[in-house]
């Protein structure tokens, strides 16, 4: 019984956080929405680079894109292969976040108003799991999203 009813509350649960990204949509609709881990080729940086404005052509024909394909809501990760995070290294394994870089600090919130002006929601997903393990030596076991 008790297995039952646990189940029961993490189907709940699952249904809670889809319908809260999902806004008021009818009865037995879905919104499309895409995964972008990075744009173009800059996997490691993409939001991090000091010649940011070249990417951003490459990020308005993604958007532009998944407008055309009716998508309502894009997640992009912010700290893919730890960019745009100032780590301090001088005590491994006791490595902590210091502060995040400029560049970083100054492309995200362009990131959002482009994807806004589109009329997408963006959930951003900060952190990767991988290369929070690869910094630090333990696991993550937490991926911290917000909704925009």
């Amino acid at each position: 019984m008790k297995a039952i009813l646990r189940r029961i509350a993490a189907l709940y649960l699952l249904c809670a956080s889809n319908l809260a990204f999902a806004g008021n949509l009818p009865a037995g609709s879905f919104s499309v929405g895409y995964d972008e881990a990075w744009f173009a080729d800059n996997y490691l940086n993409w939001l991090a680079l000091p010649q940011f404005n070249t990417t951003l052509s490459v990020i308005d024909t993604y958007f532009a894109g998944m407008v055309n394909g009716n998508a309502k809501i894009v997640r992009i990760w912010v700290f893919p292969g730890l960019q745009g995070i100032n780590l301090n290294l001088s005590n491994p394994p006791g490595s902590q976040t210091v502060g995040l870089t400029l560049d970083f600090l100054n492309n995200l919130p362009t990131v959002l108003s482009h994807a806004r002006s589109k009329g997408l929601k963006v959930q951003v997903t900060a952190l990767n799991g991988v290369d929070m393990q690869t910094a630090v030596g333990t696991p993550s076991k937490l991926t911290s999203r917000i909704c925009y």
